[in-house]
């Protein structure tokens, strides 16, 4: 329930979002959660907040996330991949949409160079939690994915990705779409193996 653009510009998503984060650590007594087993997740714009909130968490020395589940998230929003061009005219998405979001998103041009928009621009994604990024194949943002999985694991950020053939952005909610059963699984895959980790630790 972050504040919303044009209103709400840049940072003010990425901080709700990172204020969130904190709210449910600190409240993790109260509802009998255990603070070891709290994981960020969003799909579409929701994942790159959740992606950079990641990053803010590690240098603002925040508590540790288990893991972030990353559904399709935009994380360069210079918008110069190959399946930008590819499928930059999807029934569901268009390159045309994603330069109207960042617009109005945007305080000025140059935040969309900002690791807190783009963080795939981030000059460091070591040291932060287990990633499991999950792609459509059939979307502009399918190699903000790939490129992001590319660079946590150049960084030393243990990453997943996952691209789900023959879907489009935006698929997990639709009980049928193409992708989604895939998709369910690794997240749980992902989040059971997790959780040993930690109870081996």
């Amino acid at each position: 329930d972050y504040r919303l653009a044009p209103t709400y510009k840049f940072p003010t998503a990425v901080e709700d979002c990172y204020d969130a984060i904190l709210w449910a650590f600190e409240g993790a007594k109260y509802w009998k959660i255990d603070p070891d087993r709290i994981y960020v997740a969003g799909d579409g714009f929701g994942a790159t907040l959740a992606a950079t909130a990641t990053i803010l968490l590690r240098d603002r020395k925040g508590p540790t996330l288990s893991g972030q589940i990353l559904l399709y998230p935009m994380t360069d929003c210079r918008l110069r991949t190959e399946s930008m061009e590819s499928y930059k005219e999807t029934p569901v998405l268009t390159q045309k949409a994603l330069s109207w979001f960042i617009k109005n998103y945007s305080r000025e041009l140059k935040d969309s160079l900002s690791p807190m928009m783009s963080p795939s621009l981030a000059p460091d994604l070591s040291r932060l939690p287990d990633a499991l990024i999950i792609g459509a194949e059939i979307d502009p943002l399918r190699d903000d994915s790939i490129l992001y999985g590319q660079a946590l694991s150049s960084a030393g950020t243990k990453a997943k990705v996952l691209i789900a053939e023959n879907a489009m952005h935006g698929f997990l909610p639709f009980k049928n779409a193409k992708g989604r059963e895939e998709a369910e699984s690794a997240i749980w895959q992902f989040m059971r193996s997790e959780e040993r980790r930690v109870g081996k630790e």
